[in-house]
């Protein structure tokens, strides 16, 4: 597989934290069952694998401030 991601550092931990990303971001799936699925005590844990989405964020700023 090394050849196939020469430009990536692949091992079991880079792996894991793809995964989880994927469940969460692409998937959607709930914050609870990947938490459970990944076997972390804390959801805050889980939390940190959540991408932001900028849209998401700039949208409220752009109706509330117009024109900044």
């Amino acid at each position: 597989m090394k050849d196939l991601f020469a430009d990536k550092k692949l091992c079991p931990q880079t792996i894991r934290m793809s995964v989880i990303c994927n469940w969460l971001n692409e998937k959607k799936y709930p914050l609870v069952h990947v938490q459970e699925l990944a076997g972390h005590p804390w959801p805050c844990t889980t939390e940190k694998y959540i991408k932001a989405n900028s849209e998401q964020h700039t949208e409220p700023i752009n109706r509330f401030f117009p024109g900044l």
